[in-house]
């Protein structure tokens, strides 16, 4: 089983590369993106694109994840692999959903806040919104999980109970937060206005 997994994971990146060496051969132009004009510049730009290798990556590794799943062929060891590796992987989507949130606060916060209002202010509700996005990203995940759970419980009462728990939970997750998010925006217009 683990020499079919790893020659599965071999054949998935081979599949990359090669895609890659076709697009190149094609005789598209590759444009230097490294054109900034200050440090914070080349700091986003590397940033968006250490973003873009993580979100492929980790959707690489959803799509390596139910691979697994289906290989698995009844095997608790190769079923708890999966789900090990489908759930660092939608971690992993989560980080880079919520990276760019994290760095447009953060250099919000060294370049001193932009517009008019207390500074103080405007960081706070930007890390509250943080909170609350990452807060609603995980209810997501939580409920793609509880699904997973419930679809993959193969009759075990108790595994089923959790996966709709996860949903349920997550569901209420999901809503304290965007009614945390509408409550947040009504005081920010009251306190601005």
């Amino acid at each position: 089983m683990k020499k079919r997994i790893t020659i599965l994971i071999l054949a998935t990146i081979l599949f990359c590369f090669a895609a890659g060496f076709c697009f190149m051969a094609r005789g598209e132009t590759v444009v230097n993106p490294i054109i900034p004009n200050s440090f914070g510049e080349l700091f986003q730009q590397a940033m968006r694109y250490v973003q873009g290798i993580a979100g492929t990556v980790a959707v690489v590794f959803i799509i390596v994840g139910g691979i697994m799943y289906m290989l698995s062929a009844g095997s608790k060891e190769m079923a708890e692999r999966a789900k090990k590796t489908l759930t660092y992987a939608l971690v992993g989507i989560a980080l880079v959903i919520a990276a760019p949130y994290f760095l447009s606060d953060m250099m919000l916060i060294l370049n001193g806040g932009s517009g008019g209002g207390s500074k103080l202010l405007m960081v706070a509700t930007n890390v509250l919104r943080l909170l609350l996005s990452i807060v609603g990203i995980l209810g997501i995940i939580g409920m793609v999980l509880g699904a997973i759970w419930m679809f993959t419980a193969v009759g075990e009462e108790e595994r089923y109970k959790q996966g709709k728990q996860m949903v349920i939970y997550s569901i209420l997750g999901i809503a304290i937060a965007a009614g945390s998010l509408v409550i947040v925006q009504q005081v920010m217009s009251l306190v601005a206005g």
